[in-house]
């Protein structure tokens, strides 16, 4: 084999182990988006609360879910709920996802939109609120009495209500 036919196999050869990826590097169920984590498959329950707005700063983001996923940026939290927990929110979110102020604004892109993603066995749905239906969604979410939220899943929710800059944000004892 001369010195051309020696680089073209070992050519191959790498390419081949590249595309095998590394052996001990686990496989995330996981896939990153510039909003965040989107769970794998196999997590079947999940929402995400994602603040929209100019590239150049981060958001906060919230996912609700059944199962517990890998999430990769500092400014996301994972609520892990029970699923009946779960249901009571989902039934709210679908309610809000009929209404007429649930599409995508047209250009300009307005700062301060809220994106819900909701994923029910295999079905994606999102809305996009603009701050004057998003707050009040986020305060519902937050009062759903029968949810029973610990005072640290309120203190997140309550966070991500705050960095919203909405207007009234009810106290964690008025729940």
């Amino acid at each position: 084999m001369n010195s051309r036919g020696a680089f073209l196999a070992a050519s191959m050869v790498l390419c081949v182990a590249s595309a095998a990826g590394p052996a001990s590097v686990p496989t995330s169920p996981s896939r990153m988006t510039t909003e965040g984590a989107i769970p794998g498959s196999s997590v079947r329950h999940w929402m995400r609360f994602a603040e929209l707005g100019p590239a150049n700063t981060p958001y906060p983001v919230i996912h609700i879910s059944t199962q517990s996923f890998e999430t990769f940026l500092p400014w996301e939290q994972l609520l892990l709920v029970s699923r009946a927990k779960f249901n009571m929110i989902r039934k709210l979110t679908q309610a809000t996802f009929s209404r007429a102020d649930c599409a995508l604004p047209k250009a300009p892109f307005l700062d301060k939109l809220l994106e819900v993603t909701l994923r029910e066995e295999g079905d994606t749905r999102n809305c996009f609120l603009q701050q004057e239906a998003a707050c009040p969604y986020l305060f519902k979410v937050m009062r759903l009495r029968d949810v029973k939220w610990t005072d640290k899943e309120l203190g997140t929710i309550r966070t991500f209500i705050e960095r919203r800059e909405c207007p009234y944000i009810p106290e964690l004892s008025d729940h």
